[in-house]
């Protein structure tokens, strides 16, 4: 509920002639006179079910194609198992400029309380999606900061090592090993409904896992 003045998200958890009690995310108990919240603009979000809308704004680098952008926001959010999947989550390119590409992510989560658990969710792929992508978020519009120029660019060589950073499965690795198994890693990609055999392994017995930078993938048993 809000007016022009104010606004409060909570829980209604008992009304009276007298005044609304509403739990907020904070825990706090706020009790809104009637005569208040009668005025107010009201929005329920439990009805007609729990199923709430989030947007995210992105700012990407201008040098990135916007159905490049598009398509690494789109993975991100199919990265995400909080996001519902019907209704359908979707990104919408703003406004592009010499300064960035702005783009709109729009997902569903099942109940309101998922909200900020999933956003930051969404947050942290998003900034790993475009690090394997060896693209550059924007500096926000007011800001006063500026990207490098285009012929500043990020050698590709840089892109393993960054993934390894990134990825929490690799987190246990001392800076060391990780300059020692990027120049390993090769970039493969497969059509859709392709196979990739997760069970090779070398001779020494050593297998050799998948890191999957983009797309969507099930896993099998055989």
């Amino acid at each position: 509920m809000s007016d022009s003045r104010w606004r409060l998200e909570g829980r209604v958890i008992d009304t009276n002639w007298r005044a609304t009690q509403i739990l907020t995310p904070n825990n706090d108990l706020a009790i809104i006179p009637n005569s208040v919240f009668a005025k107010a603009k009201i929005v329920n979000a439990s009805k007609p079910d729990g199923v709430h809308g989030l947007t995210i704004i992105v700012r990407l680098d201008p040098a990135v194609a916007p159905s490049m952008g598009v398509a690494i926001l789109e993975t991100a959010m199919l990265s995400c198992n909080r996001i519902l999947r019907i209704p359908q989550s979707s990104v919408m390119i703003r406004s592009l400029d010499a300064v960035a590409l702005e783009c709109e992510m729009r997902f569903f989560v099942y109940l309101i309380e998922q909200a900020s658990n999933t956003r930051n969710e969404v947050f942290d792929l998003v900034f790993r999606h475009c690090a394997s992508a060896g693209k550059r978020v924007a500096p926000p519009s007011n800001s006063m900061l500026t990207l490098p120029t285009r012929g500043a660019r990020r050698d590709i060589a840089e892109i393993p090592r960054q993934m390894l950073e990134h990825l929490p499965i690799f987190a246990s690795l001392s800076d060391d090993e990780r300059l020692v198994l990027a120049p390993r890693m090769k970039r493969k990609a497969y059509k859709a409904g392709g196979c990739s055999d997760r069970a090779r392994r070398s001779a020494s017995g050593v297998a050799h896992p998948d890191v999957r930078s983009s797309g969507r993938a099930a896993a099998t048993r055989r």
